[in-house]
């Protein structure tokens, strides 16, 4: 969990000088920064929860099997 943690805060902070250098519109900070914090909270409860956030069984609910 550490490991998600940390790699998440360097995306953070390349990820902002990134569109700090090119200036993008806010629209993309909150695109770019939603995504990334929606990949963190899926990341922190796979790993609290391994058994309800399994992907294979994530994957059979989608396909109906």
């Amino acid at each position: 969990m550490a490991a998600v943690l940390l790699l998440f805060l360097l995306i953070c902070l390349f990820e902002g000088v990134y569109l700090k250098v090119k200036k993008r519109k806010l629209r993309t900070y909150i695109i770019i920064y939603g995504v990334m914090l929606l990949s963190l909270v899926y990341n922190l409860a796979a790993a609290l929860l391994p058994e309800a956030l399994n992907p294979n069984l994530i994957i059979e609910a989608v396909l109906g099997k």
